[in-house]
């Protein structure tokens, strides 16, 4: 038995499937639109909850940050170690000028063991310049460059955090923070 040409059902079915549909009734109905919109908005929740879980988007609010980026992508999490040199988020605590509770992002430039020294020509880790003092910081913070002039190493359980830019407050004026203030690890965007 032979199938007549053209109407075998794998034809059919493709046939059907490529049919132009019947211009008089409408593409798109509006049940099919709302199941679409429904389905779209809770895609993007459920994708928003597990990403969130994770990550938080943090933005610099101040016209002149510490850092040269606005935008970074934040852990929701405190990391299990903190390395020198990257960028993470803490909350103030004690420090001059600054309310408490407030989540800020600067590098780790110095951990427990290095040597750092605050003079009038800056602030050097372990030997290398990382940046100077400025006068108008210094002025807003009402301190003078003997308050800040400091020779230690950094003891276990703290971190000096610095930020880049000649205005930045950091630990060149206040010294260090406490490691448990670290609360996620910072990726900066642009």
């Amino acid at each position: 038995m032979t199938a007549v040409a053209g109407q075998g059902p794998v034809r059919r079915t493709i046939r059907r499937v490529f049919a132009r549909p019947n211009s008089s009734a409408p593409r798109w109905s509006g049940i099919k639109i709302l199941n679409i919109v429904c389905g779209t908005t809770i895609a993007w929740m459920l994708l928003w909850m597990g990403v969130s879980h994770y990550w938080r988007l943090g933005v610099e609010l101040q016209s002149q940050g510490c850092l040269p980026w606005r935008y970074f992508v934040v852990t929701t999490h405190a990391p299990a170690t903190i390395e020198r040199g990257k960028t993470y988020q803490y909350q103030s605590e004690g420090a001059p000028l600054i309310p408490d509770g407030i989540r800020i992002v600067k590098f780790v430039a110095a951990v427990p063991g290095d040597h750092v020294v605050v003079n009038a020509a800056g602030i050097s880790i372990n030997g290398r310049f990382w940046g100077p003092l400025n006068a108008d910081t210094l002025r807003k913070g009402h301190m003078t460059v003997q308050q800040v002039t400091k020779d230690y190493v950094v003891p276990p359980g703290k971190l000096v955090v610095l930020g880049t830019t000649p205005v930045t407050w950091d630990s060149r004026y206040w010294g260090p923070i406490d490691k448990m203030q670290v609360n996620g690890r910072a990726y900066h965007l642009w």
